[in-house]
């Protein structure tokens, strides 16, 4: 069975990155592979977090996976997952966090930080690709 006839594996993926380009790459790569029913951008941690707290109040349309980028203007990848955390402990429990970044040296700051974060289960290095999904998300 090849990617496009797969079986969908989430009912939602919130993609999170200031990057245009960046977001559309891994947009377009989660919807070629077939790996949600519905792919959510925001290109902001702050925009995003308003998102999530607008649907608080029915805890089946959370997102089941984030795609997080941590260097970001303002709020950035750090600042959401804390804010993330406060949420309802629904968020916690059904969602999972994978840092998508162009920042991969385990010695940097902001990636020692999400890499201890309790919601964090990988970081990967931009750009997405398909075979990054079949080993991360199943």
């Amino acid at each position: 069975m090849n990617a496009i006839e797969k079986k969908t594996t989430y009912k939602k993926i919130l993609l999170i990155d200031d990057d245009e380009v960046d977001l559309f790459i891994t947009e377009r790569i989660v919807k070629a592979a077939n790996y949600a029913d519905e792919v959510v951008s925001k290109r902001s941690a702050y925009a995003a977090f308003e998102y999530l707290q607008g649907l608080m109040a029915d805890p089946k349309s959370l997102p089941q996976v984030i795609f997080l980028d941590i260097n970001m203007p303002g709020d950035n990848g750090i600042d959401f997952l804390n804010k993330l955390y406060s949420l309802d402990p629904k968020v916690i429990k059904n969602c999972k966090v994978i840092v998508l970044s162009n920042l991969t040296d385990p010695s940097l700051k902001e990636i020692k930080s999400a890499a201890a974060h309790p919601m964090v289960k990988n970081i990967l290095h931009k750009p997405l690709t398909v075979a990054m999904l079949d080993s991360m998300l199943n």
